[in-house]
């Protein structure tokens, strides 16, 4: 394999993808629309959440096996950077309400005892009444059902995780160029991925890596499937309230709310049900994820909302992201549609990633995530 590439798409899968690519010796270019990160990645909340061990879809294995490794990616990263990414390992109670919920969390906490799932030699999930999950967090207010607590949670900063991949990016000698907007993918008559077109010019590299997200169906006509890759449009507020009310993030009837030590508080999120590219935050939106945070934190009221805003995941209406080379051109790639986990699995899509071009290596059978499969029936994420 040649050892140039053009990585479109400067989000945190892009920039992942481009420090791990470099790292393996290839001179690597990022061209991005905008701001690098500016997108998706900034507007998520850095909650790394795994799917419970009893979802056993490659997608879920993906996060979770992503998940696991983050400890040692944030470590790494931010040692060659010099940029802390304010990773937390703080954990989460799942509060449940309902008798099936319970079955659902039961089974989940004894798949995980199976494969003896642990942090710090402490159970990874675990079941606590609710008297239990009180004495973690004094401020818990309701858990008819008890709470499933995972210590697998982490938490980081954004913000900070661009910062660092950029600057990780530009100690390998990474070429960033933001304001960027490529128009298409050069293939010449060979079907050989060459370079692509912006709009001011042609650059010309061996490989193209195409992980413009929520834009990435901006190739349709080059890979079909890329018109499957839409936004998925996700609100979320900060409000600022006067202490930390829980250590741990605190999930409920599908919002959850992230406590920081000076009272920074965010409730998350909504998620459109289809494709959505505007960037106002309705009033509807905001009473919505108001009435959701007040279950967790009753206090809660319009008047504690520092800001409000929307992000565009890339959703996949495939049922899974698109992970691999292209039938359809040689040294054409893709990495793209993660959704609402693009931020989790970022570490290990960037290894799969970088293995695939830099080595021809298949880490993992890439089947599910084949770039030029046919969407399926009823299929979701």
């Amino acid at each position: 394999m040649e050892k140039s590439i053009i990585v479109i798409g400067g989000g945190v899968i892009g920039l992942s993808c481009a420090y791990k690519l470099a790292q393996k010796g290839m001179q690597v270019k990022v061209l991005e629309e905008g701001a690098c990160g500016a997108r998706a990645t900034t507007a998520s909340l850095g909650v790394l959440m795994p799917y419970v061990p009893t979802i056993e879809k490659p997608t879920a294995i993906l996060q979770r096996t992503s998940i696991e490794m983050y400890k040692d990616f944030a470590k790494e990263l931010v040692e060659f950077s010099g940029v802390d990414i304010e990773f937390e390992n703080l954990g989460h109670l799942q509060v449940l309400h309902s008798e099936k919920q319970l079955e659902k969390a039961q089974k989940a906490v004894e798949r995980s005892n199976e494969l003896d799932k642990q942090v710090n030699g402490s159970p990874a999930f675990e079941m606590l009444t609710f008297e239990q999950a009180k004495e973690l967090e004094p401020n818990l207010t309701e858990a008819k059902f008890g709470c499933m607590h995972s210590r697998l949670t982490a938490n980081l900063s954004t913000e900070k995780l661009v910062e660092a991949l950029k600057a990780a990016c530009n100690k390998l000698n990474v070429e960033i160029l933001e304001n960027v907007s490529v128009e298409d993918v050069i293939i010449d008559e060979n079907n050989v991925a060459k370079g692509v077109k912006t709009t001011d010019t042609e650059i010309f590299a061996d490989n193209v890596l195409i992980a413009a997200g929520a834009y990435s169906s901006k190739f349709k006509h080059i890979i079909g499937n890329l018109g499957e890759i839409l936004s998925q449009k996700g609100e979320a507020l900060e409000l600022k309230l006067e202490e930390r009310k829980f250590d741990r993030l605190i999930k409920m009837a599908g919002f959850y709310a992230l406590c920081k030590k000076d009272g920074t508080t965010f409730i998350g999120s909504t998620s459109s049900r289809k494709p959505d590219f505007s960037e106002d935050v309705k009033d509807k939106s905001i009473n919505m994820l108001i009435k959701g945070g007040q279950r967790i934190i009753p206090s809660i009221t319009k008047e504690d909302i520092v800001r409000a805003w929307a992000g565009h995941r890339p959703h996949s209406y495939l049922g899974s992201p698109l992970l691999g080379k292209c039938d359809e051109a040689k040294n054409l790639f893709v990495a793209t549609g993660h959704g609402k986990i693009g931020i989790c699995t970022a570490p290990f899509t960037a290894k799969i990633i970088s293995s695939l071009i830099a080595e021809g290596e298949e880490l993992i059978d890439l089947t599910p995530f084949r770039v030029n499969k046919l969407k399926q029936p009823g299929s979701k994420d």
